[in-house]
């Protein structure tokens, strides 16, 4: 019977530290200086998408819009090495379509 609450008292602790650390990685990347530089770009650099007009007997098509992926975008940029403004340029961003 000990050996039972041992063993699950050690399954437990396992998953548990699974758990916290990725809390503190994602407290740790959101503490990043080039991921808050991509998050207070990410505003100004989405395009927002524009739906068809049908005026009589014109039709302009929409524009499907684009989104920053903030996860593969910072992934690239720490790769890269790029470090702070030095080097941080808008081409490293990834951008992800989405349709209105």
């Amino acid at each position: 019977m000990k050996t039972f609450f041992k063993l699950t008292g050690l399954l437990v602790l396992f998953f548990f530290s699974f758990f916290y650390t990725e809390k503190v990685i994602n407290v740790i990347t959101e503490q990043d200086e080039i991921m808050i530089k991509i998050k207070e770009n990410e505003e100004k650099n989405n395009i927002p998408s524009t739906n068809a007009i049908i005026n009589k007997n014109t039709i302009t098509p929409g524009l499907s819009g684009k989104e920053i992926n903030i996860d593969k975008s910072y992934k690239e940029m720490t790769m890269k090495d790029i470090i702070k403004d030095e080097n941080f340029k808008d081409t490293y961003y990834f951008f992800e379509n989405f349709d209105p």
